[in-house]
């Protein structure tokens, strides 16, 4: 994203608020309305911007240029999370799965791969 927001508290917290409130989770009930809460963090986050270099245009092509990171920065992370989907021998924690929406060790095929043994 560049050095100039790397040290601006603002912009790494509403960029993380942006990134939490992604409607595209799985398992969403209120899907629009963690929509329309992302809209107003990337309001928040255009306003900022234009308040910090004064220029609707700087704004816009900063605000542009994050967005479109954050997008491509999606993309990997769906490409990765499908990388993983296939490879269910590696050790991936109960923690971990949740957060990347694995199946459950009891889902995964060949589970006698995962049985702990008690000497």
């Amino acid at each position: 994203f560049g050095t100039a927001w790397d040290n601006d508290p603002y912009v790494v917290d509403l960029l993380v608020t942006i990134i939490l409130f992604n409607p595209d989770r799985p398992n969403l009930i209120h899907k629009e309305m963690v929509k329309l809460q992302q809209q107003l963090y990337m309001y928040l986050l255009k306003r900022y911007f234009h308040m910090k270099y004064g220029s609707s245009c700087a704004a816009q092509e900063r605000f542009l240029r994050i967005i479109n990171s954050l997008e491509e920065l999606s993309k990997f992370v769906t490409i990765h999370r499908e990388a993983q989907r296939m490879d269910y021998k590696t050790q991936i924690g109960p923690l971990l799965r949740e957060v990347l929406d694995l199946p459950a060790l009891d889902n995964c095929p060949n589970n006698n791969d995962y049985t702990l043994t008690v000497l």
